[in-house]
Order: structure tokens, then C-alpha cells, then sequence
């Protein structure tokens, strides 16, 4: 089990084979040959607002709504693993992928901004993507952490990376390994648990 998302009925549960439902008393299964893109099920996001969920699976990202599955359109992620699914800013949605950085996603209108190594991420392969209570954003990638500030129209005014020269021992991050909340923030790398100190905080 890779992931799980509740829409207030049921749970959802993504697996290596396949999307299943729970509501307490029947398990519905989900896979390709009823319209998955794949079998491999890396990330769960359920949407209130839309009553969607979406399904990061590894090529391509899907929804299930009224039990109905479709695909966002979005070409530069076909064939990418999804691997983290995330709100962001109440109205949008954060997505880690494995080789094409970080999507901010509408779950609506499914318009999109990429934030890549071009516009300063350490690498375009992401683990988790996430916001804490003063909207920056917390980028776990191969190559460290970025911890990124957007504007309102979602261009980096911000940007610092964590890696060795400045505390990691190890750089590379975990998939979906974070707890991030206004008092504490922890993160999970290959080498052991880290947390984030912020000195502009310390007497």
C-alpha cells in the first residue's frame, strides 16, 4: 500500500496492483482494464471542493469521480511517475514527479505551472511536494530540499537548497517522508530522520 485518501464515505487505498475503495461493507477494485493508466498506484490526493480524487500512478496521472476514471492532460507527464500529491494555497494542487520536477496543478481547469531545474530546483526528480502554514513549499528531491517562495503569479522569489553544505549528510529524500506543521518540521533522507531549525526563530 502506497498511498490512502478518505472523501468522507470511504477510504481509498493505491497499491502496486491496482485502486480500491472501502466503504465499510464492499471493496470495489480499480485497474487497467477499467481505465487506469497503470496498475502501479504511487500517490493519493482527494479533492472536496471538485469531489474528485487524484491518482498519481507511474506514467500518468488519473481522477476517479463519480466512479468514473479519467486523465489529466498533461503531456510533459505522460510516461512519469506521480509520486506525491498535495494541496497547496486551498485552491491548488502540488505534484512530485520522477523526472519532470514539481507540477501546480488547478484541479479544476487542470491549467498547470512546472517548477523545474531550470528555475532552480536541485533535481526535476521529486519525492514529495508540500506547503507549510506561510505557503512556502518544501521540495524533496535525489539532490536535497528546496524550500521555495512563490508569488501570487507563481514565480520563485525565493529559493534555498539544503544538501551537504548545509546540514544534510545525506541528500537524497524518501518518498512522501515529511511532517510539516507551524511548531516543527521533519524530514526523512536515505541516511536518518532530519529536522528543520529555523534560526530566525532563535534567541
Amino acid at each position: 500500500v502506497a498511498g490512502l485518501a478518505f472523501d468522507g464515505k470511504g477510504m481509498w487505498i493505491g497499491t502496486g496492483n491496482g485502486l480500491g475503495y472501502y466503504d465499510g461493507k464492499v471493496f470495489k477494485t480499480y485497474n487497467t482494464k477499467n481505465g487506469l493508466s497503470a496498475n502501479g498506484i504511487w500517490a493519493l490526493h482527494y479533492c472536496k471542493s471538485n469531489e474528485t480524487l487524484f491518482v498519481g500512478t507511474e506514467v500518468a496521472l488519473n481522477t476517479v469521480k463519480a466512479g468514473k476514471i479519467g486523465t489529466v492532460p498533461i503531456d510533459a507527464i505522460e510516461n512519469t511517475a506521480v509520486l506525491s500529491i498535495n494541496s497547496y494555497t486551498d485552491s491548488l494542487l502540488l505534484l512530485g514527479t520522477g523526472g519532470t520536477g514539481v507540477v501546480i496543478l488547478d484541479p479544476d481547469t487542470y491549467k498547470h505551472k512546472f517548477i523545474t531545474t531550470r528555475e532552480g530546483l536541485a533535481s526535476d526528480f521529486v519525492y514529495f511536494a508540500a506547503s507549510d502554514e506561510k505557503d512556502y513549499l518544501w521540495i524533496g528531491t535525489e539532490k536535497g530540499i528546496n524550500h521555495v517562495k512563490l508569488d501570487r503569479h507563481l514565480e520563485i522569489t525565493e529559493n534555498l537548497h539544503f544538501d551537504y553544505d548545509n546540514g544534510l549528510t545525506g541528500v537524497e529524500t524518501n518518498q512522501n517522508a515529511f511532517y510539516i506543521s507551524p511548531k516543527s518540521k521533519y524530514f526523512g533522507i536515505v541516511d536518518g530522520l532530519y529536522e528543520y531549525n529555523d534560526i530566525t526563530k532563535q534567541d
